[in-house]
């Protein structure tokens, strides 16, 4: 399946009211007449089926000019199905047609042929689609206007209105609101007056939006031909057995021609066979086409514009109106000079930069619109407008460049000032992540610990940001004080001893008879928990200071071991806590606890050496492991993208 995704013109200059009534009233109408109109379906397929298939079996039976008309156009249009219904020996279709085969008296047909009739005469006064659709053989004058707003499914309504709002809001802002709509109205007429020409014994209702939105399409291919339009393909693999989706883009010259060739052909071949008014398409985009050409070389296209200009907020500037004129005449290098002169001027107006990025776009000059993206976000974070911030980042990352690492500092503070604190989490991460060994990797990993810290009261993770940006081999003497007490109070509100951050350090001096030259500090806690710093332990045999790894506990250990010790001093990372000692160790390790400060270290040397002595195992040190914020959002670091009826049912243009 193929169908359009977006244009590269997706902006206005103001609203597209009549593009958004037109969509709202086709709406509400199909809403109204929806459950009326499957009823309707229903009922005139049988009445006219019985109506066929006792005219040919029955011949001689008498019919109405109405009938009649009828009659002659099926004979024309499917000759086929008109003799296998003459056939006596077809197969029986319903109850009905049985009752009929059994039947002979030419009254009672007579009487059943009379009767089929006036019942279908009836239905014709009451249904919708037979007061307000558009059928060929006898047009109503009112038809040619509701019939392009009544719709027989979601579907049918769900496309036309799609393709109405490409091309429609587009159109709008260009020839200005009277014009467009009374060209769209005019395009319906004009589709529905060309089907009834190629199909003029047609008595199947025609409705639906798609001949207007198809007179749409021909003024877009006259107007906008160069513009890229993005295509959408979905197709079934069968080398992965699943649905495949890829887009691609296509100028408007090489698009809409094609459709309508293909609606010709169709036209041609099918008819309205197939349900759908190909030659109603063909008209509507026909006249389209000649409507825009007009327009265009009458002068009257220019006329407007210099009115919509007076009304919108460029009236002042002209390099904006000249600009303008030549984007919409499909002159994007000839309107370039003019943008890049006025931005040089007036680097903070946005209309200049919201030009010069469309010029830009459409000359395929990507670095340089890779660039005034940039600019764009920056003004837009300014301003606090972060919706829009937000859309110049997806626009660059899809144009394959990542935002600047100050620019993405300074969004994730504005959403952090704006009270969004998890995104402004998410961006500082990403910051972190994308541009590591760098001063904004520091800077947005305070910012993260600032706002776990304060604002999420996750404390931990607030520890993580705080160690990582203090461990930083980036120089930021300036930023440490920063740091130090924000990792303190992370620490406290976790429930921690405060640790001092750690620091790169030159390989430990040699001690003398194995006590080191600068003691830790102790501090006993209630309990243990194989998550909190290791213990360091003294090694007096090789004179030098060491850290021995946790051992792995004794089965015969329990909870009630000594009070674990905490080892607070800057040569070490902190990892991980040691289960407490076996039996004969407890005295040991309590005694060591409680001993002044002068006496704890050679007292626990001693409980760590004759652990190491018996040969006990050990564990390797537990690390913290690595934050990860969740890539909920549309751009960062973490790769997120910033891509049927028969001939007797209506017949849907």
């Amino acid at each position: 399946m193929l169908f359009p995704i977006q244009h590269e013109n997706m902006s206005a200059r103001r609203w597209p009211v009549i593009t958004i009534g037109l969509i709202a009233i086709n709406i509400l109408v199909f809403l109204f007449t929806m459950g009326s109109m499957d009823k309707e379906g229903a009922q005139s397929a049988e009445l006219k089926a019985h109506i066929f298939m006792l005219a040919g079996l029955h011949p001689e039976v008498s019919v109405k000019p109405e009938t009649q008309e009828m009659l002659d156009a099926l004979k024309i249009q499917h000759p086929k199905l008109w003799e296998e219904l003459k056939n006596p020996n077809r197969n029986v279709e319903d109850a009905w047609d049985a009752r009929m085969r059994l039947m002979e008296d030419p009254a009672r047909l007579q009487e059943e042929m009379d009767q089929l009739e006036s019942e279908y005469a009836k239905f014709k006064q009451e249904a919708v689609t037979q007061s307000y659709a558009f059928v060929p053989v006898h047009p109503k004058a009112i038809s040619y206007l509701t019939a392009n707003f009544l719709h027989g499914g979601w579907l049918h309504l769900i496309g036309n209105m799609w393709f109405l709002w490409l091309a429609g809001f587009v159109l709008e802002d260009t020839w200005g609101r009277p014009l467009y709509a009374v060209f769209y109205l005019i395009a319906g007429v004009a589709a529905l007056q060309f089907h009834a020409w190629m199909n003029p014994l047609s008595t199947a209702p025609t409705l639906g939006a798609s001949g207007a939105v198809a007179g749409l399409m021909g003024a877009f291919l006259v107007r906008f031909p160069k513009m890229k339009i993005e295509m959408g393909w979905v197709w079934f693999s069968m080398i992965r057995f699943g649905p495949r989706f890829i887009r691609f883009h296509v100028p408007a010259w090489g698009l809409l021609p094609l459709w309508v060739v293909l609606e010709a052909m169709y036209g041609s071949v099918l008819g309205t066979s197939g349900g759908t008014a190909h030659w109603a398409h063909v008209g509507g985009f026909v006249f389209g086409a000649v409507f825009a050409l007009g327009v265009k070389y009458t002068g009257l296209e220019k006329k407007l514009m210099g009115k919509i200009v007076e009304q919108t907020e460029w009236q002042t500037d002209p390099e904006i109106q000249e600009a303008t004129e030549l984007l919409h005449s499909g002159k994007p290098t000839e309107a370039l000079p003019i943008m890049q002169a006025y931005v040089a001027k007036k680097p903070d107006s946005e209309d200049g930069l919201n030009l010069l990025r469309e010029c830009l776009k459409r000359s395929n000059r990507n670095a340089e619109y890779q660039d005034v993206l940039i600019k764009l976000c920056a003004l837009h974070v300014s301003k606090h407008d972060l919706a829009l911030a937000e859309q110049d980042v997806s626009e660059l990352i899809r144009s394959g460049r990542k935002l600047p690492a100050p620019d993405w500092v300074a969004l994730a503070a504005a959403h952090e000032a704006a009270g969004d604190h998890e995104r402004g989490l998410y961006e500082y991460d990403n910051v972190a992540q994308t541009y590591k060994g760098t001063r904004e990797a520091v800077l947005a990993q305070i910012g993260a610990g600032k706002i776990c810290a304060q604002k999420l009261n996750r404390a931990k993770d607030a520890v993580k940001y705080y160690t990582a940006a203090a461990a930083s081999t980036v120089p930021h003497a300036d930023l440490e004080v920063e740091i130090q007490v924000g990792l303190a109070a992370a620490n406290k509100a976790a429930g921690k001893a405060a640790v001092a951050a750690p620091k790169p350090v030159p390989a430990p001096k040699p001690v003398v008879a194995g006590v080191p030259s600068k003691l830790p500090s102790w501090e006993s806690t209630d309990g243990y928990d194989l998550g909190n710093p290791v213990v360091p332990s003294w090694a007096t045999a090789s004179g030098a200071l060491e850290i021995d790894p946790p051992r792995e506990p004794a089965a015969t250990e329990g909870p009630e071991l000594a009070s674990e010790m905490v080892a607070s001093w800057e040569n070490a990372t902190p990892a991980y806590v040691p289960p407490p000692s076996l039996d004969e160790e407890k005295a040991t390790y309590a005694s060591a606890a409680s001993a002044p400060a002068e006496q704890r270290m050679p007292a626990f040397a001693m409980a760590s050496a004759t652990a190491q002595s018996a040969g006990r195992a050990t564990l390797k040190p537990q690390t913290w492991g690595k934050f990860e914020a969740p890539p909920v959002w549309g751009h960062g670091a973490k790769g997120d993208t910033i891509h049927k009826p028969e001939v007797s049912e209506p017949v849907e243009k």
